[in-house]
């Protein structure tokens, strides 16, 4: 099931860093999606072209900032112009017997660069009046803005406003039945092996331009409505094509396009009639001198809407700089199409004429015989082209070297990213077609320099970027590496902490640490950055943290005071006997106790102030004991109600009255608990009376 995302294009008119934002809003149109088909999720955009072309035309130099921005995306492109087309491009129509001069083209710009801050990213921009073509690649995806061909007028929009449809080119669905046709002219050819192995590309190679001319039949002329429109497919598409030859071989290839031919009338057109594939290649060769008469060209192209189905490209193997330089490839997709297959298309059969042969068909690579979206060589082919050049002799002779060489792709290293203040950088520029350069060094000495390999100094800790600005005589380009530079300093110890009690909580403040030692001052360590620590005693500590890292260590000492609160507690060595006893009274008390003050009711001494009292108890009783104790900030009491019980010898008496002969006695003993003899009125005077008192621990 397709996923529609519409989407309209509008220019909003805002400097943003001195870049041009592109806003994109919906847009959608039922007869739009009958057209696209062969896309499995796409975004319908519209947009007015010349917007666009106005931003252009105001901004300042050779420099382009783009803001390209969806719902889901916020390209940031880095374009420059440059010229795809040579100054005197012959542009002609007509039949081989009368060649028509067509008027040469000012709106048709070409431009190409990066995602700015995505390493080897490719942008392709194409326009022209009424025409935009966009294709970016940020590494991760290959996305393709193309237009739309609406010649009924189905779409409902706003004067001077065009038709886009942006896809991904993993969201073209594979189209069965489609090949090159290539290996019919080379039946000889057995099927590609891969090699795996490094292959070694120099860093500062040649440029070499190719001089290329393209063609179109007249079924083009009908699909595209006119000669401008063929002339905007063809060109965007070799635009693209120019950026899977741009660094991808030993040679950078430059594409010049030097002549154009389309067919306006069928009575006109030489391809009419013919309906086979390798008979339109071998007309091409036979009329290509004529249709581009007057212009110098090492390899041509030929586009035609005929063929949709086996064959839909052909080329001779091998073919640049000789005689056989030609090659047809066939627009197979009703509509516009999708541009990534097209490209795939164009750089497969100029892959022929490079003498590039078929990769396996599961290759997934530009010259795989089946037609698929890729935008890789495999090995095979960059040594096939490599090895076509040099053997041929090609290089700055058919194939002259760039003017001005390449466009500069910045890119550097350095000998250290990280290190200790202070820090000494040596950058090393890798940049490619670069003749001067800029660089940028927040936060470092100096802060800028235009030397191609500078050396830098940071003394300040910290994340720093690095910016490099690429330029040749053509363009710049530029690039930022976000926190690329991490400067260590030693660390500084520091620490906070919280006391409750005993336990003590604390809380590492340091910077820059990476390992830890604390010692608390009682011979205990920790090693974790916040530990928690419980002492034994009440008294002042002196904590020490050592802090360490890459560049050194760093010691820090506070003084810890540990204030808890005392409990009282107490035993005796006995809480009984008798009159008189002397008693130990045992303290129990926790060990932050400073003092202590004993109540002994009934004993002596009654108060005590040690802490391990002896107290004698010379009456018997019951009595209370008591303990206060007190810290450096606080105290506690324990009372202890009748803790201590005093017994005493008994003592036995009595007391008695005589009344005539008539005596009475009475017990007046002390401490008795029991008693043994006769208390009773006796007349008998001459009788002897003795009482006996007893108690439990003696008698008397």
């Amino acid at each position: 099931m397709k996923h529609i995302l519409p989407l309209i294009l509008m220019f909003i008119y805002c400097q943003m860093a001195n870049s041009q934002t592109v806003v994109m809003k919906p847009f959608d149109a039922p007869a739009a999606h009958s057209k696209v088909s062969y896309l499995k999720e796409y975004s319908l955009l519209q947009t007015s072209v010349k917007d666009i072309q106005k931003v252009l035309n105001t901004t300042p130099g050779n420099i382009y900032k783009l803001i390209l921005r969806t719902p889901e995306h916020a390209f940031q492109l880095e374009l420059f112009e440059y010229a795809l087309s040579a100054p005197d491009r012959i542009r002609t129509t007509g039949g081989i017997d009368d060649i028509k001069r067509l008027p040469a083209r000012t709106d048709l710009r070409t431009f190409k660069g990066t995602v700015n801050g995505i390493n080897n990213s490719l942008v392709s921009m194409t326009i022209a009046d009424g025409f935009l073509h966009l294709m970016i690649d940020d590494r991760s995806e290959r996305y393709f803005i193309d237009k739309m061909e609406d010649p009924d007028k189905q779409f409902i929009s706003e004067e001077d406003v065009q038709q886009f449809v942006l896809y991904k080119a993993s969201d073209v669905l594979p189209v069965p039945g489609v090949s090159c046709g290539a290996t019919a002219l080379n039946k000889g050819l057995e099927d590609a092996k891969h090699q795996v192995r490094i292959h070694s590309d120099s860093r500062n190679r040649a440029c070499l331009t190719t001089f290329i001319a393209l063609a179109a039949d007249f079924t083009m002329f009908l699909k595209h409505g006119g000669p401008n429109g063929v002339d905007n497919f063809m060109m965007s598409n070799l635009a693209d094509v120019q950026t899977v030859f741009d660094d991808e071989f030993y040679y950078e290839i430059e594409y010049v396009q030097t002549a154009t031919w389309i067919a306006d009338m069928p009575n006109t057109d030489p391809f009419n009639g013919i309906n086979d594939i390798f008979a339109e290649l071998d007309k091409f060769r036979q009329i290509g001198d004529i249709l581009f008469a007057g212009a110098g060209y090492v390899v041509a192209t030929c586009w035609t809407s005929k063929f949709t189905s086996g064959a839909i490209g052909v080329a001779y193997l091998p073919g640049v700089c000789y005689a056989d330089k030609y090659n047809i490839c066939s627009s197979f997709i009703p509509g516009s199409g999708p541009q990534v297959l097209y490209l795939t298309l164009q750089a497969h059969e100029l892959g022929h004429n490079w003498n590039c042969q078929h990769d396996q068909l599961s290759a997934g690579t530009i010259m795989q015989a089946t037609i698929n979206p890729s935008t890789i060589w495999s090995f095979m082919s960059k040594d096939a082209v490599k090895n076509y050049i040099e053997f041929q002799g090609l290089a700055g002779g058919c194939l002259p070297f760039c003017p001005g060489s390449g466009v500069p792709m910045p890119d550097f290293t350095s000998d250290k990213v990280y290190g200790c203040q202070p820090m000494t950088v040596k950058f090393k520029d890798l940049s490619t077609n670069t003749t001067d350069w800029k660089w940028s060094f927040p936060g470092g000495t100096p802060g800028t320099s235009t030397e191609q390999n500078p050396t830098v100094v940071y003394r300040v800790a910290g994340f720093y970027e690095v910016s490099l600005e690429a330029s040749n005589p053509r363009c710049k380009m530029s690039i930022t590496k976000l926190n690329y530079i991490e400067v260590n300093d030693a660390p500084i110890a520091n620490f906070s902490f919280g006391v409750n009690g005993k336990e003590v909580f604390f809380i590492d403040l340091s910077q820059r640490a990476k390992e830890y030692l604390w010692n608390f001052g009682d011979g205990e360590t920790s090693e974790d950055p916040n530990p928690q620590h419980t002492y034994d005693r009440d008294t002042s500590y002196d904590v020490t943290l050592t802090v360490i890292n890459d560049c050194g260590t760093h010691t820090i000492k506070k003084r810890v005071n540990v204030v808890s609160l005392p409990i009282a507690d107490f035993e005796a060595d006995t809480t009984g006997g008798c009159a008189p006893k002397n008693i130990k009274f045992i303290d129990k008390s926790t060990n932050n106790v400073k003092k202590w003050e004993w109540l002994f009711t009934g004993g002596n001494p009654s108060v005590s102030f040690a802490q391990n009292p002896i107290v004698r108890y010379d009456n018997p009783g019951t009595y209370d004991g008591k303990l206060t104790v007190y810290s450096s900030s606080s105290n506690n009491k324990l009372p202890k109600k009748l803790y201590i019980t005093i017994d005493s010898l008994p003592d036995a008496e009595i007391s008695n009255s005589l009344n005539g002969s008539i005596a009475t006695f009475t017990g007046i003993s002390r401490y008795a608990k029991t008693h043994f003899g006769i208390l009773e009125t006796i007349q008998q005077v001459q009788r002897s009376i003795r009482c006996i008192i007893t108690k439990t621990d003696g008698m008397k």
